[in-house]
């Protein structure tokens, strides 16, 4: 027999127990309506939904370049969504937000990737499209290329497996589109080329200004469509497609060419004239390829701004190398990169004679970087001294300094000259960037470098193995 006492202690628990449970209960109903209440009266929450839509799709907004085309975005609409009530369903009908699809190798396990995708989709509208696309396998690209929706691409970046192409070449007209850069992963017995992917046409891309291409694009017609284009990159392209891309191109402000090689099907017939090319990017070009291009005929870009030339075997002649780069009088920028580990003497000569240069970047043989270090430096009492880059406001220096010490030495030496008031060349220079790619800098080299008197100059020193250091 239960112990009255007992029974009745646990029904007097259990109804405090429920009623502890309700006034739980009661708390959080009164938290949550605190809170609504908070969020009421907040800043963001006073502001009209017009208003705080259009500061999410700034927050939303991706990074672009002219090359590469859509980044990564600062914040995903997914994290917006998931503030409050009041966001979630501002955020789910603001098309916009929705207009810019990035997918990057997204998890395999994910649960339900393509319903979020069609979700997404259909959650943009009429918004035209804005996509970066870089995923193994056709499962997604099958629903991203669908007619109604290929209408609606802007800017569009995919980078693909060379069975994928047949994909994408199902469709040929995309009206709205006006940045395409398509990248393929094969291996180079592939033989996918893009060769009858025939949307390289005013009718097929009417508004396009940017365009990538793959290493698989080996010749071009010549149409209209090209004078619409600003922008063209190719990964590998032959140095005569370059001439016919800048004689059919005429209006192009950048040509960036990853890799470029030789193309031997004749003679360049004469030389180009392109007085709109503002960039130029040249990488991993040989010496003889680079020698065809900048002889009599060549090109001829007096307009010139930014040059990157990235030389990867052997010497380039000196003589067209340096009309070349001497009749660019209004270069701003030169990045120039030589593999060779001989001393080439052209080198330097041609490359402190740009007086209308800012922004130095070189990476070169220790032999080349110590002429040019020893050029800018305090001169012996017996030599002349020459006025070289005296516009040049940004100077960066990468090599491998094989045991050196003198030559890590040199550098603050020069830089202090600089800072003396007394030297007549590079007088204008606020920042310097010394990359040491070959071994730490030691003890010693640091200290140099602290001790050197470098007035008002910004300097920073980096290894592979110890980083930077802001001297």
């Amino acid at each position: 027999m239960v112990d009255p006492l007992i029974k009745e202690t646990r029904s007097a628990l259990e109804l405090l127990l429920v009623e502890t449970e309700q006034e739980i209960a009661r708390l959080l109903q009164v938290a949550i309506q605190t809170k609504t209440s908070i969020n009421r009266h907040s800043l963001t929450s006073s502001l009209p939904p017009e208003i705080l839509s259009e500061i999410f799709v700034l927050c939303c907004q991706p990074n672009y370049n002219a090359i590469g085309g859509v980044d990564r975005q600062g914040i995903c609409p997914l994290r917006l969504s998931a503030v409050c009530k009041a966001w979630r369903e501002l955020a789910w009908t603001t098309s916009r937000l929705w207009s810019v699809i990035i997918l990057i190798f997204p998890n395999p396990h994910a649960l339900h990737l393509e319903e979020i995708f069609a979700s997404w989709i259909e959650r943009a509208g009429n918004q035209p499209l804005s996509i970066r696309y870089d995923i193994r396998g056709n499962g997604l690209l099958d629903r991203l290329i669908r007619p109604q929706d290929t209408l609606k691409w802007k800017n569009v970046s995919i980078f693909i497996p060379s069975e994928s192409l047949p994909v994408i070449k199902k469709y040929d007209y995309f009206p709205l589109l006006e940045h395409l850069s398509i990248r393929v992963r094969a291996a180079s017995s592939d033989k996918y080329d893009l060769e009858n992917f025939d949307i390289f046409n005013p009718f097929s891309l009417p508004s396009i200004t940017r365009l990538h291409v793959p290493q698989y694009l080996r010749r071009f017609k010549h149409n209209s469509m090209w004078l619409q284009l600003r922008t063209f990159s190719a990964s590998t392209i032959g140095h005569e497609q370059l001439w016919d891309i800048l004689f059919s191109a005429e209006f192009l402000e950048v040509f960036n060419a990853n890799s470029l090689e030789p193309h031997s099907k004749g003679n360049i017939p004469e030389t180009v004239n392109h007085s709109y090319l503002r960039r130029l990017v040249l990488k991993e070009v040989d010496s003889g390829t680079l020698n065809l291009l900048l002889s009599t005929p060549g090109i001829s870009t007096p307009n010139l701004e930014d040059l990157t030339i990235e030389i990867s075997y052997g010497s380039p002649d000196s003589t067209s190398l340096s009309n070349f780069i001497t009749s660019l009088h209004q270069l701003r920028r030169f990045k120039v990169k030589y593999d060779d580990h001989h001393d080439p003497e052209w080198f330097f000569h041609w490359l402190l004679n740009i007086p209308s240069l800012t922004e130095l970047h070189v990476e070169t043989s220790t032999r080349a970087i110590t002429n040019i270090v020893s050029a800018l430096g305090n001169p012996a009492s017996t030599e002349t001294k020459m006025e070289y880059l005296p516009l040049l406001v940004d100077l960066t220096i990468t090599g491998f300094f094989w045991g050196s010490n003198f030559m890590v030495k040199d550098i603050p030496e020069m830089l202090a000259y600089r800072s003396s008031g007394l030297s007549p060349s590079i007088s204008r220079l606020k920042r310097a960037f010394i990359h040491q790619k070959s071994r730490p800098f030691s003890n010693e080299d640091l200290e140099a470098f602290r001790t050197a008197s470098l007035g008002d100059l910004a300097f920073t020193v980096v290894d592979s193995w110890n980083g930077a250091h802001r001297i």
